[in-house]
């Protein structure tokens, strides 16, 4: 716990870079509306599928976590 300002500044800033690009669309939106013709559902449709590959990603991911011995190794490290 030495650098936990550091740390926190670290966290920061990376929560903050993660939320940049969505935050960009619904931003952008008038402009791509006059553009392209694009209403807020369509936003949304692109918004969903920025997301889609981490959900794909995830899900497996936690059944492989569900089905591992990993709960009973973190429980053990921690006493």
């Amino acid at each position: 716990m030495q650098n936990r300002w550091a740390i926190l500044a670290v966290l920061f800033v990376v929560r903050a870079t993660m939320a940049f690009p969505v935050s960009k669309r619904g931003r952008g939106r008038p402009l791509l509306g006059t553009a392209f013709g694009v209403s807020i559902a369509d936003i949304g449709v692109l918004i969903g599928l920025y997301f889609a590959p981490g959900i794909a990603l995830a899900l497996p991911g936690a059944a492989i976590g569900r089905n591992s011995a990993t709960r009973q190794r973190c429980w053990a490290r921690s006493r």
